[in-house]
């Protein structure tokens, strides 16, 4: 199949992506052009047979669906807008051995879809490998209007990794090597030299950022801690909080204090506020030696943070506070009660 007739279905955005994949070779093609034109003229008759509606019963996302999150609200808005207007762009499915059918593209109109009961949804069938289903669905993903920095980091190198036939880390380590090339720190070779071009032509039709852009400011969230990259991924956290956060090295400290970021829905300012305090305690904390009796300072340092951290807000933080502020109330009584003696 062509892959002209593959994004016939899709919208300009991936026309302009798939057709980009193969663009990008610098060889001549004419005669096979001639081939791939008559190819597309009979595809397109083939296919052209082929929308149709099918039970959505018959319809089976893939697990392999690179899309995790979908946000309850926006779903229920386009549930509504299909139940007043039916789904105007059909899904895309391929067909499968058991007389079912992938589905490929469209699985927030499926969901839609399933939401307000449809039993039938307009379908188009396509005949696909699975290195075209993979492109499509991430393609697809990075059309969405609530994709956030980290999904489209990853969707982005997964499709890097599609067009230059080779694991992400190796795309990584690819992309960081043109940058230094860029920078007059390495010799460029030939092989650089013809994957450099492919990447190239992906980032002018993702039309978004430069490659390079992408090395200074998105590869870094690569390097992020697990927990922050997931809650990136939940779309819990923005990417400008999730950096900042990630300053704290301490993985207990730092799970507790994401989940306060996440419940309380902390300003980014508020966020670097606390932070700052947090690394200059530590800091205070490690200069300063319990066998020299300064304890005014680490108290000090500990019920500041405390106070800023507002930790009696969660009910959970709070059952662990609460027996550490009565110890202290206690011991406080019993300091004044020995000053009373004579």
């Amino acid at each position: 199949m062509s892959k002209k007739l593959i994004t016939s279905s899709l919208s300009s955005g991936i026309d302009a992506l798939l057709e980009s994949n193969y663009n990008s070779s610098k060889k001549s093609k004419s005669a096979d052009n001639n081939l791939d034109s008559n190819q597309d003229s009979a595809d397109t008759k083939e296919n052209s047979q082929k929308l149709r509606t099918l039970s959505i019963e018959k319809i089976f996302p893939d697990k392999q669906q690179p899309r995790r999150y979908f946000d309850p609200e926006k779903l229920d808005k386009l549930a509504q807008s299909i139940q007043e207007q039916g789904i105007l762009d059909p899904l895309i499915v391929r067909p499968q051995k058991d007389d079912t059918y992938e589905l490929i593209c469209g699985i927030r109109r499926f969901k839609a879809a399933q939401k307000i009961g449809l039993k039938e949804v307009p379908v188009n069938v396509l005949v696909l490998d699975d290195n075209q289903v993979k492109e499509i669905r991430l393609i697809e993903n990075l059309q969405r209007e609530d994709l956030n920095a980290f999904e489209e980091t990853e969707g982005i190198l997964e499709l890097l990794a599609i067009k230059l036939e080779m694991p992400t880390d190796n795309v990584v380590s690819l992309l960081y090597k043109m940058a230094n090339e860029e920078k007059g720190n390495s010799n460029q070779n030939v092989l650089v030299k013809t994957k450099y071009q492919i990447i190239q032509n992906l980032f002018n039709a993702l039309g978004r950022f430069s490659w390079q852009s992408f090395v200074s400011s998105r590869l870094p969230l690569l390097k992020l801690f697990p927990d922050i990259q997931q809650a990136l991924r939940d779309g819990l956290i923005e990417y400008t909080k999730a950096k900042v956060i990630n300053k704290i090295k301490d993985q207990s400290q730092r799970v507790d204090f994401l989940e306060q970021v996440i419940s309380q829905n902390w300003s980014l300012r508020i966020i670097k506020e606390i932070i700052c305090d947090i690394q200059k305690a530590s800091a205070e904390s490690y200069q300063i030696s319990t066998e020299n009796g300064d304890y005014p300072k680490r108290v000090t340092s500990v019920f500041n943070q405390i106070k800023k951290m507002r930790l009696w807000s969660d009910p959970n933080k709070r059952s662990k506070l609460e027996p550490l502020i009565t110890q202290l109330e206690q011991l406080i009584a019993a300091n004044k009660e020995t000053q009373k003696k004579p």
